[in-house]
């Protein structure tokens, strides 16, 4: 009788900020396994997964990128933009599947449509989403007069936060709302922002969603939580 051909193990790679016992308190890393279950892969039977994470680190993203691609992964989920590209310069040919603020912005894929390329995934800036959130701040404050929008300063693409500032300027005069802009390169300047923000009265704060800004705001928060309580901190951080 002749024997039947062993079946493929697949292999997954992941990048994510924070780690995977991290990423596993949020209801995303449910979904994230149940899907891939219902389609048939089970991590320790079918399906090998070697995840790894940044914590937000330049230095660190290429050397997980370069070490993950090492790994030769027959395909790739990340989260962010910067990831992506870290991935795809380690590695043009594997497929790499992310949740991304600007895909087509970043010139990671042609289109939405027809990505081209090694990339693809969910995109979540839409100019149609600009006018929406700064609605949804006008319902929750009545009386929103400023709002400042508070990201990092971009490594591989600076035109992203441009483009993201021009979206929600557009929005703006419909709600009635004036935009302060406001950037930052490290931890330093993220503390010295929120006095900035305060100074020019700005009601409400729009945090573009980075590496960053999840490793440092985090932070930021158990700092003060955990000068508030001492002894009685818990770590919450970003999940992604």
């Amino acid at each position: 009788m002749q024997a039947q051909p062993a079946a493929k193990i697949w292999r997954l790679g992941v990048l994510t900020i924070n780690d995977r016992a991290t990423f596993a308190r949020s209801p995303v890393y449910g979904a994230f396994i149940q899907e891939l279950r219902a389609l048939g892969y089970r991590e320790g039977e079918n399906l090998v997964i070697e995840w790894r994470h940044t914590q937000g680190q330049s230095e660190r993203r290429r050397q997980e990128a370069a070490a993950l691609m090492a790994w030769k992964p027959d395909v790739v989920f990340t989260v962010t933009d910067i990831n992506a590209i870290a991935l795809r310069n380690a590695n043009p040919a594997v497929p790499i599947v992310g949740v991304s603020g600007d895909l087509v912005g970043m010139r990671l894929a042609a289109s939405l449509s027809r990505p081209g390329g090694n990339v693809t995934g969910l995109q979540t800036r839409a100019p149609d989403l600009a006018a929406k959130r700064l609605q949804l701040l006008k319902e929750l404050l009545p009386k929103l007069q400023r709002v400042a929008l508070l990201h990092a300063q971009a490594e591989e693409d600076p035109g992203f936060y441009d483009r993201i500032f021009a979206d929600l300027q557009s929005a703006a005069p419909a709600v009635g709302v004036t935009l302060i802009r406001v950037r930052v390169r490290n931890a330093s300047d993220l503390e010295k922002s929120f006095a900035e923000m305060a100074d020019a009265k700005a009601d409400a704060v729009l945090v573009v969603a980075s590496p960053f800004m999840a490793a440092n705001i985090s932070a930021r928060r158990r700092a003060r939580r955990a000068a508030a309580h001492p002894g009685h901190v818990r770590d919450r951080r970003s999940s992604w």
